[in-house]
């Protein structure tokens, strides 16, 4: 199972400034946090648990497409994978489970573990490969993507200056931690 974030921002264009506290800091201080719980308690999984980090999303899920297709083309298995890109921002309260570019079955799972364990959560598609979940897909594997809030209430500050860390919202962080690290206990023992 992997659970993924991408590391790099962008402010617009390669000279503008976009500090990327919410896209795409928040994700990776998730998945690095879910990765601290699990070791801190010294949890063995029953399948390999994967927690990747790619560059390049921002300029066209470039790290994410290369990873994914390296696994394809070694016959690697790849139980799930669920990306998260920005988790820092949610005047809902909520977290946003996206339904295109993904695998249904895994999105529906996805979608009970985060109900269970953080409350009721929100739907959206993006209309196109948003995000690193579809370079997975692209390559046969199954993948969901949950993000902080529907488009219409994203985030404003995003891909701007103004995504710093003065806008993120803790909660909204704490909340996609606790899914995640559910989520890799849970669907370690299916």
């Amino acid at each position: 199972m992997i659970v993924s974030a991408h590391y790099d921002s962008t402010g617009g264009s390669s000279t503008a400034r976009g500090p990327g506290a919410d896209d795409n800091g928040s994700g990776v201080v998730v998945i690095l946090e879910a990765l601290r719980v699990l070791a801190s308690a010294k949890f063995t999984p029953l399948d390999t648990l994967e927690f990747h980090f790619y560059g390049g999303e921002e300029g066209g899920l470039l790290g994410s497409a290369a990873v994914f297709a390296s696994y394809k083309a070694s016959s690697r298995e790849v139980i799930a994978v669920v990306n998260q890109d920005m988790a820092g921002y949610s005047p809902s309260g909520k977290i946003s489970i996206y339904t295109d570019y993904v695998d249904a079955s895994l999105t529906g799972y996805v979608r009970t573990v985060a109900t269970a364990y953080t409350g009721s959560t929100t739907s959206d598609v993006c209309g196109y490969g948003c995000s690193d979940h579809a370079s997975a897909r692209a390559n046969g594997f199954p993948a969901a993507y949950v993000c902080d809030e529907p488009i219409k209430t994203s985030s404003p500050y995003i891909h701007s200056p103004n995504d710093a860390y003065s806008t993120i919202m803790w909660p909204a962080v704490l909340r996609h931690s606790q899914f995640t690290v559910a989520f890799l206990v849970e669907a370690s023992y299916i």
